[in-house]
């Protein structure tokens, strides 16, 4: 059996086996799904252990693997050989996640089933954006390089509330909430703190902490609207397709400068 693998660096396509690929990229998924789960879990955890609760440490454990897939599901993907190594690569932090989910939905009284079941797709919309900017670029090197800035991205939409503040403060009145709403609902960690707040009583930018240490202003301007779960995840997909389909418009105008012309197809007759 083989499967079908995406257009080579020279635009020739390839068919990778079951069996070739299990051996390629086998390995590695086995470690990144270790890494991942041991992430999510052990600051789950090291939570408990802390004092902090069942609460503080799951919150604590969706933080981790919210922040653990911006940073490397990209770079991850990078290393993949095509198209389906790289979906592979990067796609497993979300699905190892999916696997810490169902474990801290066992033991922990903040998750229900559906909950985990709507953080996963948001973890999934977030490891394909960054399978997607990663294989944009056509080089080894152009991809790692875009994996770390789409790192650098997501990381910063993931702290939104900590450096919209200044941001809002230059604003005018009549566009801060515009852009609390976009603070809100383009971050991930927002939209799954907000599917469990009724069980944990947490909402992120209402948090003493984040103003009793002034982490945070971005209630002193506007106050955020509460988003529904799936508003970070249909942007960052989206996202990822625009940035899919332009690889695949990149390609086919490659391919076509590549095709030989009429004077040439008559010149070798």
């Amino acid at each position: 059996m083989t499967i079908s693998s995406d257009s080579r660096p020279d635009g020739q396509e390839g068919t990778t086996s079951v069996r070739a690929l299990l051996r390629r990229d086998g390995p590695g998924l086995l470690g990144i799904s270790a890494a991942t789960i041991a992430v999510v879990l052990g600051t789950y955890g090291i939570g408990l252990a802390g004092g902090a609760g069942p609460r503080g440490a799951t919150l604590g454990a969706l933080a981790a693997a919210c922040v653990w897939i911006a940073l490397t599901a990209g770079v991850f993907a990078a290393r993949g050989d095509d198209w389906l190594g790289a979906l592979l690569r990067g796609g497993i932090t979300a699905d190892a996640s999916g696997v810490a989910l169902l474990v801290l939905w066992l033991s922990s009284p903040s998750l229900t089933l559906l909950s985990a079941v709507k953080i996963y797709c948001t973890l999934l919309a977030m490891a394909l954006l960054g399978v997607a900017a990663a294989r944009v670029p056509r080089t080894s090197p152009s991809r790692y390089v875009a994996a770390l800035l789409v790192a650098v991205v997501m990381t910063a939409l993931l702290a939104t509330p900590f450096w919209t503040g200044g941001l809002l403060k230059l604003s005018g009145e009549g566009i801060r909430e515009t852009v609390v709403r976009w603070a809100v609902f383009a971050n991930p960690f927002y939209c799954i703190t907000a599917e469990i707040a009724e069980r944990t009583g947490f909402v992120w930018h209402e948090a003493p902490l984040m103003y009793g240490y002034g982490l945070t202003r971005i209630g002193d301007y506007a106050a955020p609207p509460p988003p529904p779960w799936y508003a970070a995840a249909w942007r960052w997909a989206v996202a990822a397709l625009i940035l899919s389909l332009g690889r695949i418009l990149l390609d086919r105008i490659s391919r076509n400068r590549r095709l030989p012309g009429p004077r040439t197809r008559a010149w070798a007759s």
